[in-house]
């Protein structure tokens, strides 16, 4: 599986000569949400950084495309890897914000189908914002995750292979579930291939590699700009399929649960707006 490109924020998949593979990227700058520098849903990472003391996570999906929940064989539930990763990069800070995550599906909200099966940046902003009418405001953060059917639509055209996108400058993220269970070779992966694509993209949100949250040391991919060089981290650009779901499950069972490496860890805890 590989993980990385374009930049500012997607995770694509892709099934290549029996690997699956995933490079994460991002929106062309035309469709990083330019129109919403005065969108209530978007992001202040300095004030994320300083003043935040509360964050909450919202999560919405289709019929159908429901989000996977449960748990894992030591029952650590799915969603946990998710709010774990996000407590692991305030960690130490001097504002530590209390995290919220749903695990649960009745935690999270169904809405209704949308009878569409693809989807621009535009579209899913306006979906977001026809979810909820929730704002930023300076001490409490909320991050909004849409679970849709179909596909993502850029400037290219329809890309059947994109798992989800972070838009840039916002809090939204939306995760494409058909691409994951119709490319997946082994429905057990599925989950841990559904959390590795939200931690990756909740990185890039949060400033992550280079983008927005200066480098403590120099660890960006000069190849593949905005991910980590280090293949022991979650936003590592390139893996094989095999060797990530290996990484998954190590770091999963072994009780840490945390993606990411050291080297992003240190730039989010050293970040001083």
């Amino acid at each position: 599986m590989k993980l990385g490109s374009y930049f500012p924020r997607c995770l694509f998949l892709y099934l290549l000569s029996g690997f699956l593979l995933a490079p994460a990227g991002c929106l062309p700058e035309t469709e990083s949400v330019q129109e919403t520098q005065q969108d209530p849903m978007a992001l202040n990472l300095p004030a994320l950084y300083s003043i935040v003391i509360s964050i909450t996570v919202h999560v919405a999906y289709e019929p159908g495309v429901e989000p996977f929940t449960g748990a894992t064989p030591n029952n650590v539930k799915y969603w946990s890897v998710f709010e774990n990763n996000m407590n692991a990069l305030f960690q130490g800070r001097f504002t530590e914000p209390e995290i919220s995550v749903p695990k649960d599906i009745q935690d999270m909200e169904q809405i209704p189908a949308q009878d569409q099966m693809t989807w621009t940046a535009t579209q899913i902003m306006n979906l977001a914002r026809d979810t909820w009418d929730l704002p930023q405001t300076p001490n409490n953060a909320d991050f909004y995750v849409l679970f849709v059917r179909g596909n993502f639509m850029d400037q290219g055209g329809v890309d059947s292979n994109a798992i989800g996108i972070a838009i840039g400058g916002t809090s939204v993220v939306a995760v494409f579930q058909d691409v994951i269970t119709a490319s997946s070779s082994s429905p057990s992966d599925d989950p841990f291939i559904e959390q590795v694509t939200l931690v990756h993209e909740l990185g890039h949100s949060l400033g992550l590699v280079n983008s927005g949250v200066p480098m403590v040391s120099d660890h960006e991919d000069p190849g593949h700009p905005h991910h980590c060089a280090h293949e022991d981290c979650v936003m590592y650009w390139e893996y094989e399929r095999a060797n990530l779901v290996e990484f998954i499950h190590e770091v999963i069972t072994n009780g840490s649960e945390i993606l990411f490496g050291d080297e992003c860890l240190n730039d989010a805890r050293s970040f001083e707006p």
